[in-house]
């Protein structure tokens, strides 16, 4: 390399400081976060480094920089059901936990800055309230909140007083319980004088009904917190099953 010619070497773990570099002009640069911030050096070669004792830190360098600042920090929530996918934001409870309990982003909104990680509660009448930790670089401005919440589940509550009667619940023999944690479940016989209780995540449902000689069914809307009780009886003149809501 010739004197007079500017360059630019990049260090890292492989080449560990201090190299030995030819003498010449370089351009010595550093990123700290996002930023990057650069020098022009000259590389004194070593006769000259070491010809007296006052040029022993000739080829020592350095960079001033102002450490970044945080900014003010503004939160957007985007809130999901789990189940259906459908947009849940309006209406949901957005904390953040401040000190030594959670308050409304909305009040707290001069309390946030960037380069921290902050705590949130996300609720939502009929669906079961989640916490999150999200960390935010110093010169981030917005954070997406992005939260899908299981909703509390209702029931169908199923009675019998007739023979063994096979249940399917939209074509199915088992049906996913709701709660915090939905399981996939098998659908146990109906028997007589032993209601069946099926604990749904909200929806509408096509629940069937099949005995030894006749089958029925019927359309039902589960609602979270809300039971739906139905009876299914079988008419053993008329060899006919029917299936309703009770009061």
């Amino acid at each position: 390399s010739q004197e007079g010619v500017q360059q630019s070497i990049s260090f890292s773990a492989a080449f560990p400081i201090p190299r030995y570099l030819p003498s010449g002009e370089y351009v010595l640069s550093t990123t700290i976060d996002t930023k990057t911030y650069t020098k022009d050096i000259f590389v004194q070669p070593l006769s000259r480094q070491f010809e007296r004792a006052d040029n022993q830190d000739r080829n020592r360098f350095s960079i001033s920089h102002q450490p970044p600042q945080p900014i003010p920090l503004r939160v957007w929530p985007q809130v999901r059901d789990l189940i259906s996918g459908m947009d849940i934001t309006s209406g949901s409870r957005i904390e953040v936990f401040w000190q030594d309990r959670f308050y409304p982003v909305t009040l707290m909104e001069q309390q946030l800055f960037s380069g921290q990680e902050y705590s949130f509660r996300i609720g939502q009448r009929n669906y079961y309230s989640q916490e999150y930790k999200k960390n935010t670089s110093v010169d981030q401005s917005d954070l997406i909140l992005e939260v899908a919440l299981i909703p509390r589940p209702g029931s169908i509550t199923l009675s019998t007083e007739d023979n063994k009667i096979s249940i399917l619940l939209n074509g199915h023999d088992y049906y996913t319980a709701g709660g915090p944690r939905p399981v996939r479940l098998p659908i146990p016989d109906l028997l007589p004088g032993n209601p069946l209780v099926l604990n749904l995540p909200p929806g509408r449902y096509t629940l069937e009904a099949i005995g030894r000689r006749d089958k029925a069914d019927i359309a039902i809307q589960v609602e979270s917190g809300q039971n739906r009780q139905v009876m299914i009886e079988y008419d053993a003149e008329k060899e006919e099953m029917t299936i309703g809501e009770s009061p």
